[in-house]
């Protein structure tokens, strides 16, 4: 399943360029190759994580994760989007949440320094944010 990550971090980025519903939506297709190859229909959980974390969880001017502040809230989004990995990786999402929350932070730091930008910052967003689920 290496090709997940990758999948991610096309789809965060084109939600982010083109049409929010690819970000959105993006528990879809991973949730039906993760099918695929491990036969478990829990699997078909990511839809709704995956939505509920690129959705209700955003950094953006107006987020109600402001009071956090930018590091914070940037943390905490990319904790949920980590975590919405559950239903596949089991306890190992756990580890693959706290990694996204800290690439999401860590992403944000190089964006703010100029040291990588657009598309790069959105496609390595969901790519690390699923990072683990190569190992499936």
């Amino acid at each position: 399943m290496i090709i997940l990550p990758f999948l991610s971090g096309y789809l965060y980025l084109l939600g982010g360029q083109k049409w929010c519903w690819y970000r959105w939506g993006m528990g879809l297709p991973i949730s039906l190759i993760a099918l695929i190859f491990t036969h478990n229909p829990l699997n078909l959980l990511c839809i709704p994580t995956y939505y509920i974390a690129t959705s209700a969880f955003p950094y953006g001017e107006k987020s109600w994760l402001n009071f956090l502040g930018e590091g914070g809230k940037f943390f905490v989004c990319g904790l949920a989007f980590g975590f919405a990995s559950i239903p596949i990786l089991g306890f190992i999402g756990i580890l693959q949440g706290i990694i996204s929350g800290f690439a999401f932070l860590g992403i944000k730091i190089l964006d703010n320094k100029d040291i990588i930008k657009n598309p790069w910052v959105e496609f390595l967003r969901g790519c690390l944010g699923s990072c683990l689920l190569i190992v499936k």
